[in-house]
């Protein structure tokens, strides 16, 4: 369960309606959504949810946030500890499990660096979108990270998956 703070909550919504004190909790009902509950107000709008999961990604979203999430959905794939070692390893060198990662010389953002991601996709969902990929294309994290380390050579450094 995500709780706002008060200083997140004022920001976002400087008005009385929504008023720090006012904000109890936020709920996660899926990998991309949640809602924010507002005492005796009930849920928010789509669009002010909308804005709170961005301000929550950008304020509060840290990359051990997000290595606990993806470490959390590797069962979903059939995926072992030893997976996770790997996969650690991998997006540590592409984007250090930054939300934010930004790639200046192609299109590849977020955690996973996959190209073309939006820059306002929500961590949670960049974490499944990167998983989806490697089971996809390497059937697992440890085959990535081998391709990811011969792509960058000898240095270790500036590989590719």
């Amino acid at each position: 369960m995500w709780v706002a703070t008060m200083s997140l909550a004022s920001t976002l919504f400087p008005t009385p309606a929504f008023a720090s004190e006012n904000v109890k909790r936020v709920v996660e009902t899926s990998s991309n959504t949640m809602v924010v509950m507002i005492d005796e107000l009930g849920p928010l709008s789509k669009a002010d949810s909308a804005k709170f999961i961005r301000l929550v990604n950008k304020l509060i979203w840290t990359p051990q946030a997000s290595r606990d999430h993806a470490k959390a959905t590797l069962g979903e794939y059939g995926w072992n500890s030893t997976e996770w070692n790997c996969l650690d390893q991998l997006w540590t060198k592409e984007s250090n499990w930054r939300h934010n990662a930004d790639n200046p010389t192609s299109s590849a953002y977020g955690i996973p660096q996959l190209l073309g991601m939006n820059p306002g996709t929500p961590a949670p969902t960049q974490i499944e979108l990167g998983l989806k990929y490697i089971k996809h294309r390497y059937d697992t994290p440890c085959r990535a990270w081998k391709f990811w380390q011969f792509k960058a050579g000898s240095d270790n450094h500036g590989g590719w998956y």
